[in-house]
């Protein structure tokens, strides 16, 4: 529940779990300075990896939010959170792997986050659909 500070890459081992609470975020020094220092729950990383049937879970209500250059997710493993707010280049999810924030997944959570259903259109669907029905957007189901 604290800083992560200086930390490019961040590997989740095989089988291991790593839990961010309300506190949790990242930091960056450079010559004895902090030259970033994130909100509760903002992270800055080149890579994020979890190896085989590892998981990352974010506390109750607890979003993930920030930058990745590349997110590795294993078979078996899962990524957890109330949402996910982050910009990332490239995104790897093995079969079997799984990043989540559904509200199944999360039974703790409260909030309904107002992100989840996407933004109408008169295009059809939008939202957060990833190999799933997606957003309400276009009043499609």
């Amino acid at each position: 529940n604290g800083r992560l500070t200086n930390v490019a890459h961040l590997v989740v081992s095989k089988g291991s779990s790593v839990h961010f609470l309300t506190e949790a975020h990242a930091a960056l020094i450079e010559n004895g300075t902090y030259t970033f220092v994130g909100q509760p729950g903002h992270f800055l990383f080149g890579t994020l990896q979890l190896k085989t049937e590892s998981d990352l879970h974010f506390a109750p209500n607890m979003s993930m939010v920030g930058q990745v250059g590349e997110i590795d997710v294993k078979y078996g493993a899962v990524i957890s959170a109330e949402s996910f707010q982050f910009s990332v280049s490239r995104m790897n999810i093995e079969a079997g792997g799984m990043v989540s924030c559904s509200a199944g997944d999360r039974p703790e959570d409260t909030l309904d986050d107002p992100d989840g259903t996407g933004q109408q259109s008169t295009q059809g669907g939008s939202g957060a659909g990833h190999a799933s029905l997606g957003g309400t957007g276009g009043g499609n189901s």
